[in-house]
């Protein structure tokens, strides 16, 4: 009901899902931020216990002064490392959220295809794509990604007429908040494949519409040195260079 409303109002059913989605990915990443935050409010964490012997001088001053708290960077300093291990962790739980959708949207792709014998359309138009009001005179605009209109002899796509998926899932790392993947497929001269990419934690796209068609065909091997160059490595760092993506398999 809710889509039938936004639908009606907005002329998109997948909008409602975009900003509920992109809310709860900005919801957890403060939440992974404010537990770091208060490891470096601890007891301990900014300074130790006064000691308990004691004083040999009997002399009042200084055991006022043993009395108070003194500064300890160590415990500082560890505090700090501890916040920025929990974001580290944050950063990759996302990137493996990224790659399990991929899959999920990929065996839905894979479905498509079994019944008409085609990949879903793309386009890089944010008029007629999945980017929709959130591509147009912005950064997704001109960025391929799933074809979304149907009717007046429009192709069909993954939601509509029927639902191989209820709505495109939202890429976190997306530079726009609420924008899906990147996706694309191969002219019918390259054969059956197709490719869908996040641009990874730096949040920068690798792979463009002009360098994957050179990248990714489907008749020769599959990642290609192109592609690998571009591909995300965790094990670089948390927001290392490089774009998550997926391939027919």
């Amino acid at each position: 009901m809710l889509n039938r409303v936004v639908s009606q109002a907005f002329g998109t059913r997948y909008q409602v899902p975009y900003i509920l989605q992109a809310e709860t990915r900005r919801m957890n990443r403060q939440v992974c931020f404010l537990i770091g935050s208060a490891l470096l409010l601890l007891p301990g964490c900014n300074s130790k216990p006064a000691s308990t012997g004691q004083n040999p001088e009997g002399s009042t001053a200084a055991l006022a002064s043993q009395s108070k708290q003194e500064p300890d960077g160590d415990y500082f300093f560890l505090g700090l490392l501890s916040r920025l291990g929990v974001i580290v962790v944050c950063e990759r739980s996302e990137g493996s959220q990224v790659m399990a959708t991929m899959r999920s949207l990929a065996t839905a792709i894979e479905q498509y295809y079994v019944d008409h014998n085609v990949y879903p359309a793309w386009s890089a138009d944010a008029k007629i794509n999945a980017f929709g009001p959130l591509g147009e005179d912005s950064e997704p605009n001109g960025r391929p990604t799933f074809r979304s209109d149907y009717g007046c002899g429009g192709p069909m796509s993954l939601t509509t007429p029927f639902s191989y998926i209820m709505s495109y899932d939202v890429d976190v790392f997306a530079p726009i908040r609420g924008a899906t993947f990147n996706y694309w497929s191969t002219p019918s001269y390259k054969g059956d494949g197709f490719i869908i990419w996040s641009p990874g934690p730096d949040k920068d796209y690798d792979l463009t519409l002009e360098n994957v068609e050179i990248y990714y065909d489907p008749r020769y091997e599959v990642p290609s040195p192109g592609l690998i160059e571009r591909q995300y490595d965790p094990t670089n760092g948390a927001r290392s260079g490089g774009d998550v993506f997926r391939t027919k398999q």
